[in-house]
């Protein structure tokens, strides 16, 4: 029988504890938990797709870079449910729902640090 698997996602930057994620393999249920105890609601493509491209539109010199990988990432995962994961020292990570069951499913041990795009 297949059970629930909990582990703490990291940021790929600092090391902090981002979330505590469980995952219900057989019914496909993901359910985040931000290290602030709310529940981290993903976003459609579209919606994080608007975002981004605002994000870009209004980005200064220095920042268009950052912005324009955002907006591509989005653009690669249309059609994907994407999670916006912030740490308590601003950092940024994008990861569609999939990037985090492919990582939980594939990381020994308790803590995972996730393969997505980070700032």
């Amino acid at each position: 029988m297949l059970r629930r698997v909990r582990k703490q996602l990291t940021c790929r930057r600092c090391d902090d504890v981002v979330a505590e994620v469980v995952y219900a393999p057989w019914i496909g249920s993901l359910t985040i938990t931000s290290a602030e105890g709310d529940q981290v609601t993903p976003s459609g493509w579209a919606l994080q797709l608007r975002r981004v491209e605002r994000d870009l539109a209004l980005a200064s010199v220095e920042d268009r870079a950052q912005a324009q990988a955002r907006f591509d990432f989005v653009n690669r995962n249309i059609g994907e449910i994407i999670y916006d994961l912030r740490c308590r020292r601003g950092h940024s990570t994008l990861c569609t729902g999939h990037q985090i069951t492919r990582a939980l499913r594939h990381t020994p041990g308790r803590w995972v640090s996730l393969p997505c795009l980070f700032f």
